[in-house]
């Protein structure tokens, strides 16, 4: 079993610059497997933002999406 991460520092009023680099990070790693003949379980896939309360309240709706599928 094989673990990867993706971190982004960001601040709350740049989220929607993160939100598309994220978006298409996750194409292309999701392009990669598919040419590489290997499969991505999106049910064992989540979103995590760390923070403190005062800056994660700050950020607007947070989603990301791949193949179908919210996050």
């Amino acid at each position: 079993m094989t673990l990867s991460y993706m971190y982004m520092s960001f601040q709350p009023h740049d989220s929607g610059n993160i939100l598309a680099t994220l978006n298409e990070d996750l194409v292309s790693i999701c392009n990669w497997c598919f040419e590489n003949s290997l499969l991505l379980n999106l049910d064992k896939t989540t979103l995590i933002i760390y923070g403190s309360k005062q800056m994660t309240v700050k950020i607007p709706e947070f989603r990301l999406t791949l193949l179908g599928k919210d996050f």
